[in-house]
């Protein structure tokens, strides 16, 4: 039963670390605030909402365990029996209040979900073999296109390690990105937590953990597959084999934590494929560090920096010695979500009160409608510098070297077509494409970037957009692993005419498309996508065969085609098998790797666009009128 509660919720502080990128963390704020002492009671909330994002808070209280847990049905929900399943949903808080809220013997599955709370919980023995079994042995478990997720004040334990049944306490796979872990405990585990399944699962990373206490573990605190982590102020103790673990290209910023009594707590261990860190302002107290050969190569016994790892957010560092003391007092659950001053002191937080959507002053452009990219509400994923003279203002944007890392802009407008000039500067030797994405959809995609001849040499790219009456919201995203260019400002001009509709600014297919020529490039790829109906299968929609079909397991889901190497596509076909005809309702086109909208509109059949080269293309249906059954998605360069 749910229980409708009129005051706030108990959750209090704001996400920090990755979680605050990407737009930010708040999970339920602003909906609706049940509380619940059921498994059963989780799943009712979230079925019971008007859509699947729809903000709620749910408060929990008691244990909940496999008798008062089971599956429930909704439109807004995809639920199950033997795990509390957060799938296919956004903007929920989950926080433990009263006497406490202990998940027994049962897993918190986050899947295909994005901006997610879970506050003051403990999640305990959670079994992949024996019994009861539940989430494939994970406490916390989070993967397939995972974003935003704040995890904080809770405690994550089991009884044993993978002999007795238990696997990760906190694990992240198959593009799970934008996620904090804060002041935790993590304990009695053979294995802490991964950032990526396997040495090909590179797709996820931007994750924190700070304040959290790692106590009785074997390994993975955590295990970083490619991807990046920043890690500090936490304390590790009792960790028996090996501890943060970087390989596969992964890159770590390791600072102020405080490692006791454990062996080899840093490096590249089991694996030929390496990791990389970049360490200051640790304490290494009785640590000892195995001997470096073939697939085990430790940090130490004098860990120094192999990479540099830059971090787009604010944040303070405790000093490492104080760490161990202050953390007994305020990491996990039940300790009253007190959090550190910033001095080694604890302090209690204000309750949630996240900050509006838009800003509440409509920004302001400087001299000639600029807006510089160093003066909020602009925002940097990556850092400000002045290193490169020629900028403008105090300084410029220099993004991560990833791709996806985005310079963003707030830009006022009186609507209509509007004209943008970017002034940057890249002083290396190839161009730096940028995806432009405007209020949310990717209006041109590959702006080029070009070299300018230097850092301190300055160019202007100029492209038209439309824009809104009032506020904009400008994003640069990076189109490859090179980040952006650095970018000086954003010079908006024009913008007179009548405001653009609302209509998607994506392309759109066109009309009367025909089938396309060539070779269909989806025979011999891989596939897969999200959640598949039963009897159906991925590989169904590239293997020629109008027989067979993929569906999602409701009415809504994802399929994708992916190749090893780059492979450029401008157009697709996607067929229905034929006792399903017409049930394609919204659907959304996209590169998997950077999130580019490619097309959007409706029903199934040819799609044209900009010739683009990936490695992934997904096809989400967002809208049917039944079941859709998809016998060929079918791709042409």
């Amino acid at each position: 039963m749910a229980l409708a509660i009129p005051q706030a919720s108990a959750a209090t502080g704001s996400a920090t670390g990755f979680a605050t990128r990407n737009g930010g963390t708040t999970g339920g704020a602003g909906g609706q605030t049940v509380r619940v002492s059921s498994g059963t009671g989780i799943h009712s909330a979230l079925c019971n909402r008007s859509s699947s994002s729809t903000p709620i808070i749910i408060e929990v209280q008691g244990t909940i365990n496999h008798g008062n847990t089971s599956k429930v049905s909704g439109d807004s929900c995809n639920t199950a029996d033997d795990k509390i399943e957060l799938k296919q949903i956004s903007n929920v808080s989950i926080i433990g209040v009263g006497s406490g809220a202990v998940f027994d013997q049962l897993g918190i599955h986050i899947r295909e979900a994005s901006n997610i709370i879970i506050q003051n919980v403990t999640v305990r023995n959670v079994k992949k073999s024996g019994s009861p079994t539940s989430n494939g042995g994970d406490a916390i478990g989070m993967e397939a296109d995972v974003r935003n997720v704040w995890v904080d004040h809770v405690t994550l334990e089991a009884s044993g390690g993978e002999s007795e049944g238990y696997d990760g306490l906190f694990d992240m796979k198959n593009n799970t990105q934008y996620v904090t872990l804060s002041y935790s405990i993590l304990r009695n585990s053979g294995r802490g937590g991964l950032i990526g399944s396997s040495e090909s699962d590179t797709s996820n990373g931007y994750v924190t953990f700070h304040h959290n206490v790692y106590e009785n573990i074997d390994s993975r605190t955590p295990l970083l597959r490619g991807g990046i982590a920043h890690i500090y102020n936490n304390h590790y103790t009792d960790i028996e084999k090996s501890g943060i673990n970087s390989r596969a290209g992964g890159r770590a910023k390791v600072e102020n934590n405080y490692f006791q009594d454990s062996n080899d707590v840093l490096g590249t261990f089991y694996t030929s494929e390496a990791g990389y860190w970049q360490v200051s302002g640790n304490i290494y107290d009785n640590i000892d560090w195995s001997s470096r050969s073939g697939d085990n190569q430790p940090a130490g016994p004098n860990p120094t920096s192999n990479t540099s790892v830059s971090i787009p957010y604010s944040y303070t560092l405790d000093g490492a010695s104080c760490v161990p003391n202050m953390l007994r007092q305020i990491s996990g659950a039940n300790k009253g979500n007190r959090v550190s001053d910033g001095s080694c002191s604890p302090t209690s937080p204000p309750p949630s009160n996240p900050p509006s959507p838009t800003p509440t002053v409509p920004p302001t452009p400087g001299p000639d409608g600029r807006y510089e990219a160093e003066y909020s509400p602009a925002s940097c994923d990556g850092e400000i510098e002045s290193e490169h003279s020629g900028y403008s203002g105090s300084g410029y944007c220099n993004t991560e070297n990833t791709s996806g890392a985005a310079s963003q802009f707030l830009v006022s407008s009186s609507g209509g077509t509007t004209n943008l000039t970017i002034r940057h500067a890249n002083g290396g030797s190839g161009n730096r494409p940028a995806n432009l994405v405007v209020n949310g959809s990717t209006v041109q995609q590959g702006v080029a970037f070009n070299p300018t001849g230097g850092w301190t040499s300055y160019s202007n790219v100029s492209v038209s957009v439309g824009l809104n009456s009032g506020t904009n919201t400008i994003r640069l995203v990076a189109a490859t692993g090179e980040g952006l260019s650095n970018i000086d400002y954003l010079q908006v001009s024009g913008g007179t005419g009548p405001s653009p509709t609302p209509s998607p600014t994506a392309p759109q297919p066109t009309s009367t498309p025909t089938q396309p020529g060539g070779t269909n490039l989806s025979i011999g790829a891989g596939s897969d996508g999200s959640s598949k109906g039963s009897g159906t299968s991925y590989g169904d929609v590239r293997d020629g065969d109008m027989g067979t079909y993929w569906s999602p397991s409701g009415t809504t889901g994802r399929i994708s085609i992916k190749w090893d190497a780059d492979t450029t596509v401008s157009s697709v076909n996607i067929r229905e098998a034929s006792g399903a005809a017409g049930a394609i309702g919204s659907w959304r086109l996209y590169d998997h790797e950077t999130g580019a909208t490619l097309a959007s509109g409706s029903g199934a059949g040819v799609i044209n666009f900009s010739s683009t080269t990936l490695r992934k293309i997904s096809f989400e249906i967002t809208g049917a009128s039944g079941t859709p059954q998809i016998a060929e998605f079918e791709t042409y360069a």
